[in-house]
């Protein structure tokens, strides 16, 4: 009779069965619970019940699913944790929390910059950037614009000069929008001005032309005139605008710097800021007719009336003014109301015009504009004065300030006392020529002589809602983006104090 066989020494190999003689000749032990213990002989094949134990036990720790993590374990809070007792023979396990760490710093902290600056000011230059459009740009809703490509940007970590213009700029922005008391101090007392304007003299005597003519030096330029206005130094920022035009000479026009029409929206935008401030013709187009010559105007389209604006107050028809106006200044007018049809278009329909059409808008209109004047307090002057308050809060103004107090804003007020009207304007140009001034330039202290002037408009035009309100502004040169709400709003107060 064969002895059993023995286990190996690492771990009991199973062996085979005995027959059914060997069996009955000797009992075989009970198998230990934990570990089974088969015994075969060779040439006996093993019963189902065998073949099943022997598959689990080869089986065990597979086929057990896919590994789930395991929930993790919060610590006990103070209040459920039993005090303390040391006479109990007890262990104390302390068990380790895994804690990812927090996120330290940002993308731009492992980026060499090309010059120190505050964390603080990386940061407001990063997210500034993602929101320049909308703070910046009252018609950004309606302006489709290209991404920002990498000659912006690459520049912060190569150029000094760009990098403190861009903190200067950031913090400028800033603090308008804050339009706290103390904002000027803070931004004209930064340390990046400074640095930017060294810089800057140091390139501009290095002798490379690449690098003096280059967007980044244009830029750099651009932020020290918006410092130079901030802190009132109109002679000063007006030195920088022509700085400005002298390297687009330079590049041989402003026709080459257009093709980036961002850039040249805020080459302009200061410029025309300037002139609008300080009663000075713009440095940009001020040899039409010689070297020069505008921009010119959209592409004609055809213009619709809006609907309720037909003929049905007055008897005298939206634009019959126009033939007896200076010719220029009427072409102005109506390029002007074909961009106001435009945008009403794109925000009624969702499909936002391409940025080169508020470029062309912005160039064609306020330059003709500014570099035209008219005698007197005329009706000529009072339209023109009328047209650069409009056009300066759609293309100019940041949508959350509005800028009073101005050459502009003075010069309209005494048109509007004094001007005879008589025989150009009609009772609805007279309540737009109103509006527009209250909405656009004017502060709440013209509110005191305004408002009887308003009300006399509303009755001779048959004014008692905002729907008729808006359907006169309509038929003349409106943007109800961005007119509406202080349009609303100036008709609904003088309502509320008539009754």
């Amino acid at each position: 009779m064969p002895a059993a066989s023995q286990p190996s020494e690492n771990y009991p190999r199973a062996s085979k069965i005995p027959s059914s003689e060997s069996h009955s000749a000797r009992e075989t032990p009970p198998p230990r619970a934990d570990i089974p213990f088969i015994l075969t002989t060779v040439g006996q094949r093993s019963d189902p019940a065998t073949r099943k134990l022997i598959r689990s036990h080869v089986m065990l720790g597979k086929n057990k699913g896919r590994p789930r993590p395991s929930k993790r374990r919060r610590p006990p809070s103070w209040d459920t944790v039993p005090p303390w007792d040391s006479t109990e023979n007890v262990t104390v396990i302390h068990e380790q929390i895994a804690v990812i760490p927090r996120r330290v710093g940002s993308d731009w902290s492992f980026v060499q910059l090309a010059d120190e600056i505050e964390p603080a000011a990386l940061a407001d230059i990063i997210k500034f950037s993602s929101v320049s459009k909308q703070v910046t740009v009252p018609l950004e809703a309606c302006i489709v614009f290209h991404k920002v490509d990498g000659r912006m940007v690459q520049p912060l970590a190569l150029d000094a000069a760009y990098l403190n213009a861009a903190a200067l700029g950031t913090r400028i922005y800033i603090g308008l929008m804050l339009g706290s008391e103390g904002s000027c101090d803070l931004i004209c007392g930064s340390p990046h001005y400074s640095k930017a304007l060294r810089l800057l003299r140091e390139r501009l005597s290095s002798g490379l032309e690449a690098e003096q003519t280059s967007d980044s030096t244009i830029t750099v330029v651009i932020a020290l005139a918006l410092h130079a206005r901030i802190s009132k130094d109109y002679e000063a920022a007006r030195h920088h605008i022509e700085g400005i035009k002298k390297i687009a000479d330079l590049r041989g026009g402003i026709a080459e710097i257009s093709s980036r029409p961002m850039l040249a929206m805020e080459i302009f935008r200061c410029d025309i800021g300037i002139a609008l401030e300080t009663d000075k013709r713009p440095v940009f187009f001020a040899n039409v007719g010689g070297v020069e010559s505008f921009v010119p105007f959209l592409s004609d389209m055809p213009i619709t009336e809006p609907q309720g604006s037909h003929n049905s107050r007055g008897g005298d028809t939206p634009e019959i003014f126009l033939d007896n106006i200076d010719q220029d200044l009427a072409a102005v007018w109506k390029a002007t109301r074909r961009f106001c049809v435009l945008v009403s278009r794109a925000a009624t329909s969702r499909r936002k015009l391409p940025e080169g059409n508020l470029l062309q808008a912005l160039a064609s209109i306020m330059y003709r504009l500014l570099h035209r004047s008219y005698t007197g307090r005329s009706f000529n002057e009072t339209l023109r004065l009328a047209l650069l308050a409009f056009c300066s809060r759609i293309f100019l103004q940041l949508p959350v300030i509005r800028i009073e107090d101005t050459h502009l804003s003075n010069a309209y007020r005494e048109c509007l006392l004094e001007v005879d009207t008589a025989q150009a304007a009609t009772p609805r140009l007279m309540l737009w020529l109103q509006m527009i001034g209250i909405v656009a330039v004017f502060g709440s202290t013209d509110r005191a002589w305004l408002s009887p002037l308003l009300r006399s408009s509303f009755e001779r035009c048959g004014i008692g809602s905002w729907r008729e309100l808006a359907d006169v502004m309509n038929e003349l040169v409106w943007i109800g983006l961005v007119f509406d709400r202080p349009g609303r709003d100036v008709l609904n107060t003088l309502l509320l104090d008539e009754s």
